[in-house]
């Protein structure tokens, strides 16, 4: 059997194994011959008659296979580094491009250095700017060797001696800015010194926005929104998150950069990244390690301002707002003005009110499909009720004070808010209105005109007495737009029979009036007003064209309402698409952007 002769003779198998050798020697293998093994001497045989040391070639070393934890971190370490490569392409490109903005910026910015130097001659002169560059490298470089606030206080000594201009900005902002959008506590951020280094994107935003009133100097708008922009782009990319960053977005969110073409306007974009950032920094709950009663009421406000622009965003474009109505500090912040001494806190409590009506109104207005127009109406009443309450606490509160220009503007500013909301509902009801109600004495009609008449008429009076017009928020341009536009679309002579001929001069009266007061307050092409002015001038271009000498003033087929389709076809060029539109907000913003993508021109020159 096989299993009995492996167990009687195992030796010649033990035998066989043991005169054998895994791997020739290492003089074998030289010679590249057969290595035969003497298994009781311990040698080959090439070896022992050559009389060389055998030396037993043995398997080489394999190097072991990494292991998961050596394969990630070497993959962490390879993603350091390029981000590391990454940073310092974004370093070379950025200090290019602030070369590029310096140069282009001409003889703004001296720079003459901060303390007069009396060497004679030329050679010693640059030697000793050679001298404080290095100085300055040197402190700058210094992280841990200087003290931080000594390093910080000889850099600002340097830079706001080398660049004082940078201060005349930011006095410009408090001046010109925040008594109209008052974000900012001046008691906060009015140090540039400080605020440069502590906020450097905020910093950014407020030169920004304060460079669009510099009219010496026109040609620095434009390059300090770009710093703007690729600040707010970095912060994005980076992470960046603060109360400071949302503070940024919402400045440049209200006022917007310049742009050529209303398809590149960004606006919801800022709004957005700020009321985000907001809810991530959960403003709207009390903070747990902050103390200060002015740092808790600077988030406060903050938040505040990030639920009115969320509110008025929903409101222009027909959405639904994405803070919650049932907000807790919005909807008990009707007596917060009194808890902070900013003076102009009043009037932010005042709007809020105002508009948690306007969003009830959008949240349940598809619930009242089919009685729109009393329930437009209710809460026109209710906002009239609510805006004269507010302009009763104006006249307590601010009326044992001296008389101030700007608080005064800020008071019948919001009238302007109040009428331009009632506007947008009472025009929605308008629009969706069965045809047959609508009549000359259809209360509808009455107070839509009512309300836009109020508009025209506040934003009229206060570019004729004061210096304040000029300085309101681009979005009042917006309101004023508004209110122009839907008088102008009551000359279609489809609504010939609602109006009378007396009003309908005044419509004309008011339209041009408000195409001079834009015109005449616009910094420059690209200002708001500029953008608004021209559209309401082709907006009565298109109107005036409709009354040519000879035609019908009313042709029975071709004006219908504007959700039916025209019984008979009609001419679709320019002019007939602007002049037909309906009443609702919404389609005014369509409107606007559909006129700038198909002019040869472009909107903003």
């Amino acid at each position: 059997m096989p299993s009995s002769n492996s167990s009687d003779n195992p030796e010649p198998q033990t035998t066989r194994k043991a005169s054998k050798r895994a791997y020739a020697c290492v003089h074998c293998k030289s010679l590249k011959v057969r290595c035969e093994f003497l298994a009781d001497q311990g040698i080959c045989k090439r070896c022992l008659e050559g009389e060389f040391e055998c030396v037993p070639r043995t398997r080489k070393k394999r190097k072991p296979a990494p292991s998961h934890e050596e394969l990630q971190e070497r993959t962490f370490e390879q993603d350091r580094q390029i981000a590391a490569l990454l940073a310092q392409w974004d370093k070379m490109r950025l200090s290019g491009r602030v070369r590029q903005l310096v140069s282009e910026s001409g003889n703004y910015f001296s720079l003459s250095p901060p303390f007069p130097l009396n060497e004679p001659t030329t050679q010693t002169h640059g030697k000793r700017r050679a001298l404080r560059r290095k100085l300055l490298q040197s402190l700058i470089s210094l992280e841990g060797e200087l003290p931080g606030l000594l390093r910080r206080r000889l850099c600002q000594d340097y830079f706001w001696g080398r660049y004082p201009q940078l201060t005349d900005i930011l006095s410009r902002y408090f001046e010109r800015v925040n008594p109209y959008f008052c974000l900012l506590d001046p008691a906060l951020y009015s140090d540039p010194s400080e605020l440069i280094w502590s906020s450097p994107f905020l910093f950014t935003a407020m030169c920004a926005v304060a460079s669009r009133y510099d009219v010496a100097h026109p040609e620095l708008s434009p390059q300090a929104y770009a710093f703007a922009r690729n600040a707010a782009a970095t912060a994005l990319t980076d992470g960046s998150i603060g109360l400071d960053v949302c503070q940024a977005y919402m400045l440049l969110a209200v006022y917007p950069p310049p742009h050529k073409r209303w398809a590149d306007e960004r606006t919801w974009v800022f709004m957005g990244i700020s009321i985000r950032m907001a809810i991530e920094l959960k403003l709207d709950q009390p903070p747990q390690s902050i103390h200060d009663t002015r740092q808790c009421l600077n988030r406060t406000r903050t938040w505040l301002h990030c639920f009115c622009g969320d509110a008025f965003y929903a409101i222009q474009q027909g959405k639904l707002p994405m803070l919650s109505l049932d907000d807790y500090l919005a909807r008990n912040s009707a007596e917060w003005y009194r808890l902070s001494d900013v003076p102009y806190d009043i009037y932010l409590c005042a709007c809020i009110r105002i508009l948690l009506r306007a969003a009830e109104w959008r949240v349940h207005r598809y619930e009242n499909e089919n009685d729109l127009v009393p329930f437009c109406l209710k809460a026109d009443a209710e906002i009239c009720a609510i805006t004269d309450f507010w302009t009763t606490v104006f006249v307590q509160v601010r009326g044992v004070q001296p008389p101030n220009s700007v608080h005064v503007f800020r008071a019948t500013n919001l009238q302007l808010v109040a009428a331009y909301i009632r506007l947008a509902i009472l025009g929605d009801a308008f629009q969706h209105a069965p045809k047959e109600t609508i009549t000359a004495d259809a209360e509808i009609l009455h107070r839509a005109l009512a309300s836009a008449r109020e508009v025209i008429d506040i934003a009229l009076e206060q570019s004729r007495v004061g210096p304040h017009f000029p300085n309101t928020m681009d979005s009042h341009w917006l309101f004023l737009s508004f209110a122009t536009a839907f008088l102008i679309n009551l000359l279609r002579p489809r609504f010939e029979h609602l109006l009378f001929s007396e009003t309908r001069q005044e419509i004309l009266r008011l339209a041009k009036e408000v195409i001079a007061a834009t015109e005449q307050v616009a910094v420059n092409a690209k200002h708001a007003p500029a953008l608004y002015s021209r559209f309401l001038s082709s907006l009565l271009k298109n109107r005036d064209a409709f009354y040519v000498e000879g035609r019908d003033p009313r042709p029975p087929d071709v004006f219908e309402w504007s959700n039916v389709a025209p019984s008979t076809p009609i001419e679709t060029g320019v002019d007939e698409l602007l002049f037909q539109r309906d009443f609702t907000l919404d389609y005014f913003l369509q409107s606007i952007n559909w006129q700038e993508s198909n002019w040869e021109q472009p909107y903003y020159m």
